[in-house]
Formats: structure tokens, sequence, C-alpha cells
């Protein structure tokens, strides 16, 4: 867990295999090959939440990273930016 603070404002980073996120996006990470692909927003638990996945072929699954914070609005460029997140396997 982590932070990235733009615009002003602070966003919560979750890194892992089991973000808090819809089963039904969270499956879709198998498929997110060759970088980390955008896999979907949702607002639960009064947080906006954006989940980003990498296969990377490792015995534990995808990497998956997810944003969150009240409101993503001011931050969305931010996050929408080419290789915002990077492999460093």
């Amino acid at each position: 867990m982590g932070e990235l603070k733009a615009e002003g404002l602070t966003v919560d980073v979750f890194i892992g295999g089991h973000p808090s996120f819809s089963h039904r996006v969270i499956k879709r990470g198998v498929a997110a090959r060759g970088g980390f692909k955008l896999l979907g927003r949702e607002t639960s638990d009064e947080q906006d939440k954006v989940l980003f996945a990498y296969e990377r072929g490792d015995r534990e699954g995808p990497m998956y990273v997810m944003f969150m914070a009240p409101d993503l609005g001011p931050v969305e460029q931010v996050l929408k930016m080419e290789n915002l997140l990077v492999s460093c396997k």
C-alpha cells in the first residue's frame, strides 16, 4: 500500500493479487499481457476505484494495482498517462 500525490489530492495505491474490486473485472486481469492494462472503474464503499493488471506469467497470477480516493476526478488525466505503471521484473 502506498500513496500517490497529484493535483493536490492524495490517492491510496494498493498493489497485489487480491484487490477489493468486482470479481467480473478482476477476472479480466488474466488477459492483461504485455504491460499494465486498465481493467475498469467503479465506485464502492464511498470510494472511486480504478484497477489495472498485468499478467506476467508468474505462478501467483496477475499483478493488480488499484488507485482509490473519494473522488478520482481531479487525477483522471494522471491515471490515463501512458506508462504510468511499468513492471520492474
